[in-house]
């Protein structure tokens, strides 16, 4: 005889492991003379043995747990061993055929009959230390057997393939029983429902429950059709998905919603079968051929009423996550076999193209346009591309710009999904159709989609189209979303794109930089223009610069919607923000923050959003230093700001104007002093080899054609002039001294005399050159490097056209006050 039972070890850590449910059976052995084993068969794995234990009269064992656990120590396996039996008969059973085998054993070897007193010493401690293990294994059980017992069933433990659960008892279905099923269902605990689910799936129970439901609407009894409903609710709640396909089925779905029409928390009957009959109707705009797809289509819309209109309190996550998943992976069957369909797609835009557009055939084409392009949403990345792809050829977009041009505000909205839903898949597509068509027609008509769009952007509308149209642009114009590949021309995609954006249809926003433009449109269109400075460069500064962008912006500072005036104040801070020159030289060549001020001071001390912004506005400022906008602000608006004393943020932008002041001024200071510095150096500098520049060259060798006046200059820049009515020696430094000729003259250092070589003197090459003399203390830097510690370095030969120098010999002649010797 066989007997159910779970086998368990005991693990290093002194937990109980469990090893699984089998059977329990004493099998004889074929060895030992005599000697059974204990086998426990398991049920999962096909009867693999889980324990195979000779039956020792040396084995110490014990019954624990109220007579259902049996426990031993088995030294051939080398561990402690517990089986836990469902039932105390077999427990009974089995302890009684162990002790009698070891009554056997006993008498043959002299071995004691039980375990009492026999198990050796080591093993006493170790047994107490097992003892409250096995109690609570055994107090579990217990509670398990008894909370299985009070749902209405024995309380067996069932194995499947998620491994243990409880089993529940379902008494036979029949119209008397059907309350008691009705309440054991309803009262199941969520740890049953497993093994709950696998008894329904393992008979007829929904099919008996079918045809009771019929025959008690025959005989319409109330309160049988209640316990019904009762028993329809619990198995919704199972969450079974075998046993929602059979409820879903399209043979049985009927009768499921006829069941949940009997719900006693109402006080009537609902009537959901008759809704769905006759109220709700099946738009088929275009015919679909296969019955299977129409059919799948009805389930869908009768689970999502069930789902929506019936359960909708009492379904818990778990079970409206299921019934969701069912519906999705409904809709993309759909979605697949549409598609398959080579002509149903052509039929459907040639439809929309000769459709009336103030008909009702018309709406339901664009509802049901609509519909596709949001049910792609849960195909797969590739089969949505290829789906949008063959839509985009079959004229997708042309019919998205006729429904943007409708009047009805429902349609348009319809068609802004359409829109968004392929730029949420690809928003390359979109601007592939706007700009590489490939014929005229074609540009056309993507010229026509853009322009359409931004004027739905400045349309006025409070149903939230031009909100919708606000973040398409966005997709649109986000750098991130555009791939850098090579366009037509040559030319990058994304800056042809932009190029064409910005010239053609972007202008048409500055018409609505006024004064009496709509507040929403106008904070629309201010948060687009923020976006823009943030994500672009070039593009977005030409268009400000001509267009003087930030200086309409500016002016609607003096709004009275103080939602307009923080939306300019953003796009205002956003130019702060970049810490780029370009925008701060726009805000103070425009004044554009007096309009800020003038707001700011009109709030007052109150406290908020506007007080905020403005403080934060200057703030950064000064935190990161922006020195232009510090300038302008402490120049400009000092007088006003500095009466406010509820915050130190002004008096600190003064400062940090002051400091910028004063380490501009030493930053120029310690320029000077280093180009100085620079010019002394170069001055000091002497040619060893008493060369010249090709400059002073070119000079001094080119003549004085006209007779007039002529500036002879050394290469240490003294400058000697030479007149008519005399000649003047320029120092430099604004020191010039008056020489008249010819003769002597007082200079900076004392008496300079010169005298004038004409063309017939008796050395050629100093024709029109003018011969100083210096007798003190005039000193003259020489073109030519002596070295003073070199005495033998040879002396160079002067050159033509050269202001000549004596040597240390005339030198000496000159302080004696001799005249210069001519070399």
């Amino acid at each position: 005889m066989q007997h159910r039972v779970k086998v368990y070890n005991l693990a290093q850590d002194g937990s109980w492991e469990d090893q699984g449910v089998g059977h329990v059976i004493l099998q004889d052995s074929a060895t030992e003379g005599g000697a059974r084993n204990l086998l426990v068969v398991s049920e999962a794995d096909g009867g693999s043995p889980l324990l195979l234990s000779r039956v020792l009269p040396s084995n110490t064992y014990q019954r624990q747990g109220e007579g259902t656990i049996i426990t031993w120590s088995d030294p051939e396996l080398r561990n402690d061993v517990a089986i836990s039996f469902q039932h105390e008969e077999g427990c009974e059973h089995i302890w009684n055929e162990i002790q009698a085998l070891r009554g056997e054993a006993a008498a043959a070897y002299g071995a004691p009959e039980n375990g009492e007193g026999s198990q050796p010493q080591g093993q006493q401690g170790r047994q107490q230390q097992m003892q409250g293990m096995i109690d609570e294994v055994a107090m579990e059980r217990d509670a398990s057997d008894k909370q299985g017992g009070a749902m209405g069933g024995q309380g067996e433990d069932h194995i499947g393939q998620g491994g243990s659960f409880q089993r529940v008892e379902l008494p036979e279905l029949e119209a008397g029983t059907l309350e008691e099923v009705a309440r054991i269902l309803s009262d199941l605990h969520p740890c049953h429902r497993e093994g709950c689910a696998a008894q329904i799936r393992s008979t007829d129970f929904l099919k008996k429950l079918g045809e009771l439901f019929h025959m008690l609407e025959d005989l319409e009894d109330e309160e049988g059709l209640r316990h019904v409903n009762a028993v329809m609710k619990a198995l919704v709640m199972l969450n079974d998905m075998q046993i929602l396909e059979v409820l879903f089925d399209d043979s049985a779905i009927t009768d499921t919603i006829g069941m949940l029409e009997y719900d006693p928390s109402f006080p009537e009957k609902q009537n959901h079968r008759e809704t769905l009959r006759t109220k709700m109707k099946f738009k088929e705009v275009i015919p679909i051929r296969r019955e299977d797809v129409l059919s799948k289509i009805h389930q869908t819309f009768k689970i999502s009423y069930i789902k929506d209109m019936i359960l909708p309190i009492v379904l818990d996550d778990a079970t409206f996550g299921t019934l969701s998943s069912i519906i999705l992976y409904n809709n993309v069957e759909i979605l697949q076999a549409l598609a398959s369909d080579p002509g149903f797609f052509q039929n459907l835009f040639s439809k929309m193209r000769a459709a009336d557009r103030e008909g009702q055939d018309w709406a339901n084409l664009v509802e049901f346009v609509r519909e596709l392009c949001d049910h792609t949403k849960h195909l797969q990345v590739h089969q949505r591309h290829q789906f949008f792809v063959h839509l985009v050829k079959l004229g997708l977009f042309d019919m998205t710009c006729a429904i943007l041009q409708d009047e009805s505000d429902t349609l348009r909205l319809k068609g802004m999904d359409v829109l968004m839903s392929t730029l949420q898949h690809d928003p390359a597509m979109l601007r592939e159709f706007l700009m590489h068509q490939e014929n005229k027609e074609q540009r056309k008509q993507g010229e026509y989609l853009m322009s359409t769009i931004m004027d739905t952007l400045l349309l006025e509308s409070h149903s939230g189209l031009q909100e919708q149209i606000s973040d398409v642009l966005r997709m649109l114009l986000d750098p991130e979303s555009l791939q850098q590949t090579g366009g037509a021309g040559g030319k990058d995609n994304k800056n042809e794109f932009w190029d064409v954006f910005y010239q053609n249809y972007f202008g048409k926003v500055l018409a609505v930089l006024t004064p009496d433009s709509n507040p929403c449109t106008l904070v629309l269109v201010l948060d687009l223009l923020c976006f823009c400075v943030h994500v672009h460069s070039m593009w977005i500064k030409y268009f400000v610069l001509r267009n003087k962008l930030v200086d309409k912006v500016a002016r609607l500072m003096q709004r009275a919607e103080k939602v307009v005036v923080l939306a300019a104040l953003r796009l205002i801070r956003a130019c702060v923000g970049l810490k780029d020159e370009f925008y701060h030289n726009q805000i103070t060549s425009c004044d554009a923050l007096a309009p800020v001020v003038e707001a700011f001071l009109a709030n007052g001390e109150r406290y908020n959003m506007l007080n905020s912004a403005v403080l934060e506005l200057f703030e950064f400022m000064k935190k990161e230093n922006l020195k232009v906008l510090i300038k302008y602000s402490v120049e400009r608006f000092w007088g006003d700001l500095c009466k406010i004393e509820y915050v130190q943020c002004f008096k600190q932008l003064k400062l940090k104007h002051e400091q910028n002041v004063n380490n501009e001024s030493m930053r120029v200071e310690g320029e000077e002093r280093t180009v100085m510095a620079e010019l002394r150096l170069t001055r000091l500098r002497k040619r060893r080899d008493g060369s010249m520049d090709k400059e002073e060259e070119d000079y001094f060798e080119s003549e004085d054609d006209d007779g007039g006046d002529s500036s002879v200059a050394n290469a240490r820049g003294v400058l000697m002039t030479v007149g008519g009515g005399g000649m003047d020696l320029d120092l430099g430094h604004g020191q010039k001294i008056p020489l008249s000729p010819p003769g002597e003259a007082v200079g900076a250092g004392g008496l300079v005399r010169f005298q004038e070589v004409g063309p017939g003197a008796s050395s050629p090459r100093m024709q029109g050159t003018v011969l100083l003399t210096s007798p003190s203390p005039l000193v003259l830097n020489p073109l030519v490097d002596y070295d003073l510690n070199d005495d033998d370095s040879p002396e160079q030969a002067p050159r033509a056209n050269d202001v000549m120098y004596t040597n240390a010999e005339n030198k000496a002649a000159n302080r004696a006050g001799g005249e210069s010797k001519d070399p």
